[in-house]
């Protein structure tokens, strides 16, 4: 799985998974879902305070808000970054874009 500091990836990661920047009880980074779940919900300025203070990288599968782990920096290292450069992001979009406008043939129209 890809891994990232950036903060961008981050945000935007968290942002289309409906997650909000939090601490857990030992001040670790956490992602909030829904209020209630134990963690302290911060601002993402507290939150990459705290990723750098540890030392953490975002392990994560873009499509998968599960697959949001923080690992040490340095276990992450080498792993390509989210999104795996412009291919990674052109495939994104493209999801996005097919999933925005589905196909004239899914909505019952003769494709050209």
């Amino acid at each position: 799985m890809p891994s990232t500091t950036d903060r961008g990836d981050i945000v935007h990661f968290a942002g289309f998974h409906h997650l909000s920047p939090a601490l857990d009880g030992r001040s670790m980074p956490a992602f909030s879902a829904a209020p209630g779940d134990g963690l302290a919900r911060c601002g993402w300025e507290r939150f990459f305070d705290a990723m750098g203070r540890h030392g953490l990288a975002l392990i994560l599968d873009p499509a998968d808000p599960s697959s949001a782990r923080f690992v040490p920096a340095a276990r992450a290292r080498g792993e390509r970054a989210a999104h795996g450069g412009l291919a990674g992001a052109l495939e994104h979009a493209g999801r996005f874009w097919r999933a925005l406008l589905p196909s004239r043939r899914a909505r019952g129209q003769n494709a050209p």
